[in-house]
This record gives structure tokens, sequence and C-alpha cells, in this order.
């Protein structure tokens, strides 16, 4: 992954510059269920959810000063998303 500082990120950090650029890697996992109901004339619904996991640890620990109360981020942490898929379909050709 890239990171590259955007303007609140840089108001918060003062090690970020203008050319901040934070490279990352990471196993990327998750899982998905899905089910699927056909009808007759080729007429189909879907319906699924999945569910995706991103670990991000910090190169270096990250200071705050401002806004009160000052932090250090030095923890490995992970970005999740849920995502919910509905779709309807027809099959022209059986």
């Amino acid at each position: 992954g890239k990171y590259t500082a955007g303007c609140d990120a840089k108001e918060l950090f003062p090690e970020f510059t203008e050319d901040t650029v934070t490279n990352s890697n990471a196993i990327i996992f998750g899982t998905e269920l899905a089910t699927t109901f056909y009808f007759s004339g080729g007429v189909f619904f879907s319906l699924s959810a999945n569910w995706i996991s991103c670990p991000v640890t910090p190169v270096k620990p990250l200071k705050r000063d401002a806004p009160a109360p000052a932090a250090e981020y030095d923890t490995p942490d992970s970005i999740s998303s849920v995502n919910i898929l509905l779709s309807f379909g027809y099959a022209y050709y059986n």
C-alpha cells in the first residue's frame, strides 16, 4: 500500500510534509457469503456480504501534540470494510 498524507494529517502530525509518502506491506484477508436465487425464465437474484481486513503497522511512531491531549501512535491496527451487495439479472440464454 501507499499512503500520501492529506491536509488533515499534515495539520495533526508535524512530521508529515507536503511530499510525505509512506509505503507498507501487509496480507489482506477477508471472507464473503453469497446466495443466489434462480427463477424460471432466466431471472436471478443475488445477495452477498463481504468483510475485508487490512492490517496497518506504522513504520515509526507518530506523535501528535495538538489538539490536546498529546498522543503517540505506535501499535499495529487494522482497517475493516463491510459491504452488502444486492443484484438482479436476467440470463438471455439458458
